[in-house]
């Protein structure tokens, strides 16, 4: 468990579980403190040591400068000191030092984190150590992407820790693995919304962005067993959309390849994905399992995941069905035209 600075970052979110959840993020995140002098780092995780060499003890209540050297550009310093004393997030690859001293380039994705109140509470840095081959290909990346993930994915993190707090009353074990297998989705969902050739520099194409984290989701769990197919109308949805489509999908998968089939058991999992005459389009997701008990009523008597699906789904004003049989279960997402609109 990572250490937090005195006075910081415990005081105003003390769910120890949550810090954990964070602490094992497979994504390196470091948290500064705006409200103390200098901005000091009030929380890293382990990520973020194996990236830089740097432990707990060398960070907490230091600035994030100390991560810059000689060759730093002060340009991007620059562009980071703007966006903290504007309150914006922003993404700057930048040139910083390890521990060890060793220079490798470091894209960062700053963002504000806000409190119930609208304030900021702290100021997040996920970090990517970029390679040799994405450095060079740095001057294409798309940076509005990226603060598209920044600002939507760190506010789901936030919410998923809240939601984890109303369900105190699973065993820690068992909720702890459950929060960070969600945590570890939405790191899925950055990897899954990398650009692809012939996709709009801020949308994807649905059923090939699907089609990727259905796999991927498949290699997770280890459900080799499961035939996966998909067939889906070519179209793009705008990265606001794709980002809780993603993971409403994901839990639908993921929920299906664990709870579907027995153990022993293989099966086909469908995913269709079909346009709408008024602009608006339906995903299906279909499996050959053994069905829902009966009595039960996913994702209203779920807990968590349960949660998240009908968040995200009024964040979409979709509309989700559910329909079982003794052989199988089809869930129905239906979507309006606006959920393809470019903003």
């Amino acid at each position: 468990m990572t250490k937090m600075a005195p006075g910081g970052f415990t005081e105003r979110m003390t769910d120890e579980m949550a810090m954990q959840v964070l602490a094992r993020s497979p994504f390196s995140l470091v948290l500064s403190d705006p409200h103390q002098p200098d901005m000091p780092i009030v929380f890293i995780n382990e990520a973020f040591t194996a990236a830089t060499g740097y432990a707990e003890e060398d960070c907490l209540g230091q600035n994030c400068r100390f991560l810059q050297g000689p060759k730093t550009d002060q340009a991007a310093v620059r562009k980071i000191r703007a966006a903290l004393e504007a309150g914006v997030e922003t993404t700057v690859d930048i040139l910083n030092y390890r521990k060890d001293g060793a220079p490798f380039w470091n894209r960062l994705l700053l963002a504000p984190v806000h409190g119930p109140d609208g304030n900021i509470e702290f100021f997040s840095g996920v970090q990517k150590v970029l390679t040799p081959e994405e450095v060079r290909k740095s001057d294409g990346l798309r940076v509005s992407e990226l603060q598209h993930r920044v600002k939507n994915h760190l506010s789901m993190v936030v919410s998923l820790l809240r939601m984890h707090g109303r369900g105190a009353d699973k065993a820690v074990s068992d909720s702890l693995a459950t929060v960070s297998r969600r945590v570890n989705g939405l790191a899925l969902l950055y990897d899954q919304l990398t650009y692809r050739d012939g996709e709009h520099e801020d949308a994807v194409v649905l059923g090939d962005y699907l089609g990727r984290i259905a796999d991927s989701i498949g290699e997770l769990t280890g459900r080799t067993d499961l035939a996966l197919k998909l067939t889906a109308d070519r179209f793009i949805v705008p990265l606001a959309t794709a980002v809780p489509l993603g993971l409403i999908y994901s839990e639908i998968v993921t929920n299906a390849m664990q709870h579907a089939f027995d153990d022993a058991a293989s099966g086909t999992l469908t995913t269709t994905v079909a346009e709408k005459p008024d602009g608006g389009f339906v995903i299906s997701v279909a499996d050959d399992g053994r069905g829902m008990p009966p009595g039960t009523h996913w994702p209203q008597d779920s807990n968590l995941g349960g949660t998240l699906v009908l968040q995200m789904c009024q964040t979409l004003d979709a509309d989700l069905k559910v329909a079982g049989a003794t052989r199988g279960t089809t869930v129905t997402l239906t979507l309006p035209a606006a959920a393809r609109e470019m903003h």
